[in-house]
């Protein structure tokens, strides 16, 4: 029994997979698949947003003043967020 194999049989004998059928084993695996997907594809999301905000604070510790180019995409972000409302004039 090869390494590959062993790690195959542990995590069937983990799970109690060894006593379901083919089809009931294979169910199982592709809802594992789903869930780790869901877990890596929020992870990455998660991460990108604390490496930006890291590397903000970064820039921010080392050069005491934002750069204009952050400082610029901040701008444009609060124009974006933001919403004018034009007020009736009361006479």
């Amino acid at each position: 029994m090869n390494w590959v194999q062993r790690k195959i049989y542990l995590y069937n004998v983990t799970f109690g997979l060894y006593m379901l059928d083919w089809w009931e084993r294979y169910l199982f695996n592709a809802l594992v698949a789903v869930l780790m997907w869901f877990v890596m594809y929020n992870g990455t999301r998660y991460f990108s947003e604390l490496f930006k905000s890291l590397m903000l604070q970064i820039c921010f510790v080392d050069s005491g003043t934002r750069s204009t180019m952050v400082s610029h995409n901040l701008a444009e972000q609060k124009d974006k967020s933001t919403i004018s409302i034009d007020r009736p004039v009361h006479r």
